[in-house]
């Protein structure tokens, strides 16, 4: 089998309150991996452990791109004569717990203290007695070298069904909106540092008392002319509108045409 290096495993702890009723733990542990603000391939797996003196689930989060993948914490307490007792490996990267075989917790630390490593255990887990193995970066190379054959329990696909397309789909969106929102904005600034406005003032009484023809000419001509319209009403049989533009000398020519 090949072994998955621990520095590709992504790690969850999920509190709760009590033990999640067996029919609906899966779809809750799924639930709260994809909403943990991290993206996970397709063909990612995930194994757990109820710790019940935590009240906490620990989650283990991987890739297999094939069924002959293991993560490698896994393996280390493979060949181990007392591997039916609880036994504590301590790495250059990280530390792991098992008790009769199965392993109970995964962490990645940058520079692991076994004193504190052994305080933690004690007391989440509440082991006063556990062998202790601390291996060496050359120690741990030799361990992935060698060929195993082993399954795990525990272990679930994360995405079920086509529920990835769906995600997937759904986080392109919300990228697309997202961008869409940014460049909108970022114009919109432009535009308004670009922008510079003229007091808004009535136009000339002939404008207002043109047919509405010529009204409609003005607003075509104003379109044309690339002036931006802040607003337009017309109250009181009058027509007003307030222009705007960085060259003035456009808004003052439009008016000249139409006075």
């Amino acid at each position: 089998m090949k072994i998955l290096d621990a520095k590709n495993i992504s790690t969850l702890s999920i509190k709760v309150t009590e033990q999640i009723d067996k029919k609906h733990l899966v779809q809750f542990l799924r639930t709260n991996i994809l909403h943990s603000q991290h993206f996970f391939a397709k063909n990612s797996y995930f194994y757990y452990h109820y710790n019940v003196f935590s009240s906490t689930y620990e989650v283990i989060i991987y890739e297999k791109r094939s069924s002959e993948i293991i993560p490698e914490p896994f393996i280390l307490n493979k060949d181990n004569p007392n591997k039916k007792e609880t036994t504590v490996y301590i790495t250059p990267s990280y530390f792991v717990l098992f008790d009769k075989e199965e392993l109970l917790f995964f962490k990645s630390i940058a520079t692991p203290n076994k004193n504190d490593i052994v305080l933690y255990i004690q007391q989440i887990y509440k082991f006063d007695q556990f062998d202790l193995v601390e291996l060496s970066f050359e120690e741990l190379e030799k361990l992935k070298e060698k060929e195993y054959t082993m399954s795990l329990n525990h272990e679930i696909a994360l995405y079920e069904d086509n529920s990835f397309k769906v995600f997937a789909s759904f986080l392109f969106c919300s990228l697309i909106l997202f961008g869409s929102l940014l460049v909108y904005t970022h114009i919109k600034k432009q535009n308004q540092n670009m922008i510079t406005p003229i007091n808004p003032s009535p136009l000339p009484q002939k404008i207002l008392n043109k047919p509405l023809d010529t009204v409609k000419a003005f607003i075509t001509s104003i379109s044309t002319a690339t002036i931006y319209i802040k607003k337009i009403s017309f109250i009181n049989n009058k027509f007003h509108t307030t222009l705007y533009d960085k060259d003035k000398s456009k808004i003052l020519t439009l008016i000249k045409q139409y006075n």
